[in-house]
């Protein structure tokens, strides 16, 4: 702390007295931006997600804070290239794979759009219809009425994580959908489809009032402006009914970090530990593959369609994990290799000897392999519900 003290009243004192030479550089530089980018082939960047509004507004208050124009857009959103922070927006849409020097610091930091998982598209020319000023009333979210049945959380939302965080908070018990479905909603004939992992809170399962219980999710809409809807029937027009046993309950997550003595401080932070989940075990694997058909196709239905070297063989990711050709780190020398052909991932093993157990995927198999490494090498590991 003594020394991010004594670093930051330096900088200051530095720009103090060099005031003069920083305005000319600032000047400069938004000066030259314009000129560099006035011939730019790519005019414009859209993004929008048009089932997200919450991601949406926070991307467009990142964009404002940093003083980017925005407009609206035939139903989406466009950031033209030839303006004052043009330099900005390069930073806040462009996506680098390569770099032309090996140092660097935090490359996510140089792709605002991927933080966000805001999905982006180039154009050449473009058409703003009006400029965003401020995203105040930008949400539009239904007000939810009091159902004596259900509410349903849209779990596509930027915000639901917080929203469930404050259900949870208040002892409210709710499910996830593993599978997708329809149903009518508002006590209307209007239907909604809802995704994997929408939260179905049931009236009937709390222990409070459902007067209490309205409360609580009209709070929960309130400070999250999340997208939520009250259901008055168990039954769907499409895929799972509400009362299905692909809903499964939501546990609080109670998280565990490991610090002091023994826990080198840049490495604070990266060892988690989640209650109620555990490294999957031989039995858990020997289930999992059981589940998917044998261990002749199993990781094929484990792997993820993406970034696998060709052929990439069996891959149906059935499972839905999208497990990913993440290689192996050498204990002996700390090399990475593999990645993009292969994954290994440990099993929790009671073995004293410098052996474990591990599964692997590869890239030209459909199938699991079983087998033992070094317990030194870096691999991965699968957490399973206890």
């Amino acid at each position: 702390i003594r020394n991010q003290y004594l670093s930051s009243i330096a900088t200051v004192e530095a720009a103090v007295d060099n005031k003069d030479l920083l305005r000319d550089y600032q000047r400069r530089f938004f000066n030259s931006s314009v000129n560099e980018f006035k011939d730019e082939k790519i005019k414009a960047y859209e993004f929008g997600d048009m089932y997200d509004q919450n991601r949406n507004k926070a991307f467009i208050d990142k964009l404002l804070m940093h003083k980017i124009k925005v407009y609206n857009s035939k139903g989406k959103f466009v950031v033209p290239v030839n303006q004052g922070q043009s330099r900005m927006v390069k930073n806040f849409f462009e996506t680098h794979s390569k770099y032309a020097d090996s140092v660097y610091y935090d490359a996510s930091a140089w792709s605002v759009s991927n933080i966000y998982n805001m999905k982006s598209k180039k154009l050449k020319s473009f058409f703003g219809e009006s400029e965003i000023k401020s995203t105040e009333n930008f949400i539009k979210n239904i007000k939810v009425n009091k159902s004596n049945y259900a509410y349903i959380l849209d779990w596509d939302d930027y915000n639901a994580a917080a929203a469930l965080n404050l259900l949870q908070k208040n002892e409210i018990i709710t499910y996830s959908a593993f599978k997708p479905f329809s149903v009518k909603v508002n006590g209307t004939k209007s239907i909604k489809k809802f995704n994997y992992g929408s939260v179905l809170i049931p009236v009937s399962k709390q222990n409070i009032s459902s007067e209490k219980l309205f409360s609580i999710v009209k709070e929960m809409q309130e400070k999250y402006d999340v997208p939520v809807y009250n259901s008055e029937s168990g039954y769907s027009i499409n895929g799972i009914d509400l009362g299905s046993n692909n809903f499964r309950i939501n546990k609080p997550v109670k998280v565990a970090m490991l610090i002091g003595e023994g826990v080198n401080s840049y490495e604070a932070g990266e060892v988690w530990h989640l209650e109620g989940w555990h490294i999957a075990n031989e039995d858990d694997w020997a289930s999992i593959v059981d589940c998917l058909g044998g261990s002749e196709v199993a990781g094929g239905a484990l792997k993820s369609h993406l970034n696998w070297n060709p052929p990439n063989t069996g891959v149906t990711n059935s499972s839905g994990l999208s497990i990913m050709p993440a290689g192996a780190k050498e204990g002996a020398n700390g090399n990475w290799y593999n990645q993009g052909s292969y994954v290994g991932i440990w099993q929790a093993s009671n073995r004293t000897d410098n052996l474990r157990p591990y599964t692997e995927l590869a890239f030209d198999q459909a199938s699991v392999n079983f087998g033992l490494t070094d317990f030194y090498d870096g691999i991965y590991i699968l957490l399973v519900r206890d």
